[in-house]
């Protein structure tokens, strides 16, 4: 049995009701996917450092690097994940990194591949930018769950890069 909730709002001699469900489906739980077809899911690990300490979720994690104009920039990502939602038919989504600029400085960035493969737990690309300046990028981990938008689960992460306007000044 779904129970019905509704809130009154009473404005101007005027009363407007407002109805939701407590339907397992629409029931935001942070990090946490709590109904729907895969209840239980969370969001992937992300880190910078094959040894660093893992982080889930939007908020995500800050590195800062340094390279220059014209010098590609390695960016390197470890990722895990809880293993769902499970991988169903030809158009399942699964765990994907993908790459883009969050605030860009004045020139453009160029990513060898902005969605590169995860090999192993692994996934890595270059950055290369063409005017100095600092420059943010984000990298968004997902696990293919609900891509038509759901409040879980992918993680983000950024790196804050200062470009130098050539390699001496790295």
């Amino acid at each position: 049995t779904k129970t019905v909730v509704s809130w009154s709002l009473r404005v101007q001699g005027q009363t407007f009701s407002i109805p939701a469900t407590l339907d397992p489906l629409y029931l935001l739980t942070p990090q946490r996917d709590a109904g729907g077809v895969d209840p239980g899911n969370t969001p992937p690990r992300l880190k910078f450092d094959a040894a660093g300490t893992p982080v889930q979720g939007p908020l995500g994690v800050v590195v800062k690097r340094r390279t220059s104009v014209q010098s590609p920039l390695p960016l390197e990502v470890w990722i895990s994940d809880d293993g769902l939602p499970v991988p169903k038919g030809e158009k399942a989504l699964g765990l994907s990194v993908t790459w883009s600029v969050y605030r860009g400085g004045p020139g453009n960035v160029a990513f060898a591949n902005a969605a590169p493969p995860i090999e192993g737990d692994r996934a890595s690309t270059t950055a290369t930018f063409t005017a100095p300046g600092q420059y943010t990028l984000r990298v968004r981990a997902s696990d293919g769950s609900r891509p038509s938008g759901t409040f879980c689960c992918w993680t983000h992460g950024y790196v804050i890069v200062d470009v130098a306007a050539d390699s001496s000044k790295r």
